[in-house]
Formats: C-alpha cells, structure tokens, sequence
C-alpha cells in the first residue's frame, strides 16, 4: 500500500516532530510520504523543520498563512494523487495506532467512500468521531443562529450549554464503536480514499479556519459521495495543539465567517 501523510505545521514543530516519528514507526512495510507543510511559522520553528533529515519527508514551506485546508490543498497538489492508495489529511498533533495501516489495507473500499473517518480519540479518552451522523436538528440550528448573532451573545450561549452539556449532549460521542455512513468527520483528520480524486483535484477550502467539518461534508454529498466512520482506525489526538494559541475572539470570528458561508453554500449538509 502507498499512502501520503499530510499535515501543516504553525509555530509547534515539537508535534510534527513527534507526528513524523511516529508515521516512520507505524509504516511497516508500507510506502509512505510525508508532507509537512509550515504555513508562515517563526524562524526558530522553520530551522528546527529544516534539521528534519528522512528519505520519506518533503517540507513545504508558505511565505503566508493560508489556513488549514489551503494549507492541505499545498500538500496534496505537491504530488500525484493518483499514485496513492490513500492520502490522510490533517493536524500535526496526532499519533497513529500501530495497527491504523494495517487495517486501513485490509478492506475493501466501496467506489462511493470517497472519505474515511478514522477513530480519532482525545488524550483524555474522549472519542471525537462520529462526529455529526445526521443532519443538524431544528433546535440545533435554532441555537447555532443564536450563537452567531455577535461575540457577546455566542459567549452567552456557551457558558449556558458548558452547563448543561452533560445533560443535553455526550461528549463521548455516541455509536464510536460502530462502522457507519456520516455527514461529518471530526476536522483533525480525514483519509482521502481515491475515488474522492476520481470527482475532485483537491479541498474545497473557501474560509481560512474552522468549520472544515461543513466544507469538506459537502463537498462529498455534492457528488452522492459517502463518509464513512471506521471505528477500528485509531488516531490519538493532543486536540487544539494549534489553535490553543489563537483567542477565543479570533476562533468566534473565524468560525462565526464560516457558518455564514455555511447557509449560504452549503446546501448538501443543511
């Protein structure tokens, strides 16, 4: 089997250090390409990139800040998507099981997978995939309204279900132990099969940062696509090793731009 690793870097080179690690560890006999994309980093980050030395490893470097899914676009046009059997896409925090190829190569993949979502499981054990099975309910586009009216009222509405949650909705999420069709994979991770570049040159990658999750579940029901959960993929996940530096004002912003973009683009996932 042949699979590109695509991950992008921003000013945390310890992850991706840690990231390339453990793709070599996991590879077996599985040829791998690792693709590491800096998306405008410090100085100091690029030169510890750059002392990075494997026959595997192809740094891109971006004079700007792209984003993340541009940031992967860099990455996947950096190759020939056809010669792979699969391209994972994703953060730089994660860590693979040692079994994650091994069970990705020992099964078939129907033509209309065009995307996996692979068990992506949080430091603390909290599994993040499924991570939205059906489209949204009416109450919960009701609150997402709510929410994106301005950063006081979103702050409002999330210091509210911070204290309910646990009551209204899991944060383990529900049916993680079962293989099964969704419109949404969590954002930190997706294995790009090759029917989605049998319809598709790279991401649609509209918005700079949050919201993934809508643009990329779009993207595959725009062609009667599929995303499928695997439960038996596991991927550990530091979770917002990234975006942790970014303030809660910025993130809200972003991610209030992209649910704009949302109702107006994307019908599929409505």
């Amino acid at each position: 089997m042949k699979i590109a690793f695509i991950c992008v870097n921003y000013n945390n080179v310890k992850f991706t250090k840690e990231y390339i690690d453990n793709v070599l560890k996991v590879k077996g006999t599985h040829k791998v390409t690792i693709i590491v994309v800096d998306n405008a980093s410090n100085q100091s980050d690029i030169d510890q990139l750059n002392e990075i030395r494997h026959d595997e490893l192809v740094l891109i470097k971006s004079d700007t800040n792209v984003g993340y899914f541009k940031g992967l676009n860099l990455g996947i046009n950096a190759i020939q998507a056809a010669d792979f059997d699969f391209i994972l896409i994703g953060n730089n925090d994660l860590t693979f099981d040692e079994s994650f190829l091994t069970n990705l190569e020992n099964k078939i993949v129907k033509e209309n997978v065009l995307v996996i979502a692979p068990n992506i499981i949080r430091l603390d054990g909290i599994h993040q995939n499924p991570h939205i099975p059906n489209r949204f309910s009416r109450i919960a586009r009701i609150y997402r309204r709510i929410y994106y009216i301005n950063y006081f009222f979103g702050n409002i509405m999330q210091f509210m279900y911070n204290t309910i949650r646990e009551q209204v909705k899991p944060v383990d999420r529900v049916g993680h132990e079962n293989e099964q069709p969704i419109i949404m994979g969590y954002g930190a991770c997706y294995i790009l099969t090759e029917n989605f570049f049998k319809h598709f040159k790279e991401l649609d990658a509209p918005i700079f940062l949050m919201g993934e999750e809508c643009i990329i579940g779009n993207q595959v029901l725009s062609v009667d696509g599929i995303t499928l959960y695997r439960p038996d993929l596991i991927v550990n996940h530091h979770d917002h090793a990234s975006i942790g530096k970014i303030s809660n004002r910025k993130l809200y912003e972003f991610s209030r731009a992209s649910y704009f973009y949302y109702l107006k683009n994307l019908k599929h996932v409505q």
